[in-house]
């Protein structure tokens, strides 16, 4: 049973919404290391709403401290 519906939505919109963001920028880095850093920190954003999204949803506790 799902025990926090519209958290569970909003985290997985957001990981989806980061994880696209950064892939995007992943792919139009043209050597410069702030873009890759800006990108890998929207890919880390969007597995911890992932994460967080499963957590507040299914209400598994180890995945509570990796969020």
């Amino acid at each position: 049973m799902i025990s926090e519906p519209m958290t569970l939505a909003t985290d997985y919109l957001l990981a989806v919404v980061t994880g696209v963001a950064g892939v995007l920028i992943l792919r139009v880095t043209e050597g410069q290391n702030a873009r890759r850093c800006w990108g890998v920190a929207f890919l880390a954003l969007a597995l911890g709403a992932a994460l967080g999204g499963t957590y507040h949803g299914f209400a598994i506790e180890a995945l509570w401290k990796p969020t």
